[in-house]
């Protein structure tokens, strides 16, 4: 497939996953451009954040091309959008956060998504095993570490470089343990560390890299990664205990058992990695291709194809007039007469075109046909095979 790949980046994650994304497409033979160039046909368009959605709206005529837009989880907030140019939006998850509703046109993609991150293969010469710590998130980040304090200050057989862009009181810390800046690349240090606690990317990273990994984040104690439990920290974004509370206590006996443990099988752990990632990607590929073909049947305007009213809308019937709005927010979108909301109540259940132009007088097909395609590509109307049937995808 030959895509126009658009992103931005105003996080150090988006860049890796930016990253991610494109190396899965690259793996499976994905032509990319990152400029728009007219002589040339895309299967579709991926805009990642909104600041890139806002680069599509300047390119009207391949307006018939789908677009698939895409975003981080803990992002939500910023990036929620309900647009007609996008064909679909798929939300990457990075953290585990509950989402009570999604858009008919969202969808949520389980897995994670994160970057190759291989190994040097050099050797660093050491006085002592070193640790390395890093914990996302930026507020509960620094009160993970603070909870750790005691610990790690006890730990003078090991030099420990703790990553942050926070300024922390050397009054507290032990000289064996570092503070070092976020501007030192994270999988350098990852590289040259024994051990590595942190959480999401930064874990991720660690595994890839052959090295012992113990999960500490926002949630908790999440443990030593090993090929039993790699799939669990996958699922879970490596943010510590599944199910875990934010902020809540860690068990120092157990991260200190986890330090000192030598239980750990890397080379099964790394079979574990490739198998979990390929069928990562696997997913991810099949519901691109998805919503391509979907798109495809529609711009085609299959006969063969059912479609439906959107449960995103509602038809309400206000001072004598008939309006469309919104389920999600409960605004008026458009008024509708009552021929057109007539039209709209026959797809009440899934039906083809042809099925309900056949309930409508022959002569008013023409005009039927230009209403319902309006219908359609504003997402009032969805097919029934849409790929937000299920708002989540594993």
């Amino acid at each position: 497939m030959k895509i126009l790949f658009l992103s931005h980046a105003y996080k150090e994650k988006h860049e890796w996953l930016i990253k991610g994304i494109l190396e899965v497409f690259k793996r499976h033979n994905y032509s990319v451009d990152y400029e728009l160039y007219e002589s040339v046909s895309y299967d579709f368009i991926f805009a990642f954040n909104r600041i890139a959605l806002k680069k599509y709206e300047k390119i009207p005529q391949k307006k018939q091309v789908p677009v698939i837009y895409s975003f981080c989880l803990s992002d939500i907030v910023e990036e929620y959008i309900i647009t007609n140019v996008v064909t679909q939006t798929i939300i990457i998850k990075d953290k585990v956060i509950r989402i009570n509703h999604l858009s008919n046109t969202m969808a949520l993609y389980q897995d994670m998504i994160f970057p190759s991150c291989i190994k040097s293969g050099l050797t660093f010469h050491k006085e002592r095993p070193l640790i390395y710590i890093r914990i996302e998130d930026d507020y509960l980040g620094e009160l993970t570490f603070l909870k750790l304090l005691r610990l790690l200050n006890q730990m003078d057989n090991y030099t420990i470089y703790y990553q942050s862009d926070h300024a922390i009181s050397r009054y507290y810390i032990n000289p064996h343990i570092k503070i070092i800046t976020c501007k030192h690349d994270i999988r350098e240090e990852i590289d040259m560390a024994d051990i590595v606690i942190g959480s999401g990317m930064i874990a991720a990273f660690a595994v890839q890299q052959e090295k012992k990994t113990i999960v500490i984040g926002e949630r908790g104690y999440g443990g030593l990664v090993t090929n039993e439990n790699l799939e669990y920290h996958i699922s879970n974004c490596f943010q510590g205990r599944n199910g875990g509370k934010l902020d809540e206590f860690i068990p120092l006996h157990l991260v200190e058992n986890a330090i000192k443990t030598d239980e750990i099988n890397i080379p099964k752990t790394m079979e574990k990695l490739s198998l979990l990632q390929a069928q990562c990607e696997d997913r991810f590929i099949k519901r691109i291709e998805q919503i391509v073909l979907i798109s495809g049947r529609i711009c085609l305007n299959d006969s063969t194809l059912l479609y439906r009213f959107s449960p995103d809308f509602d038809i309400i019937k206000k001072k004598k007039r008939f309006w469309l709005c919104k389920q999600i927010f409960r605004t008026l979108y458009k008024s509708v007469n009552e021929s057109e909301s007539a039209v709209i109540w026959a797809f009440q259940h899934p039906y083809s075109i042809m099925e309900v132009l056949s309930k409508f007088p022959q002569e008013y097909e023409e005009d039927i046909m230009e209403y319902i395609q309006e219908l359609i590509t504003e997402k009032i109307l969805i097919p029934t095979e849409s790929l937000s049937e299920n708002n989540t995808f594993v």
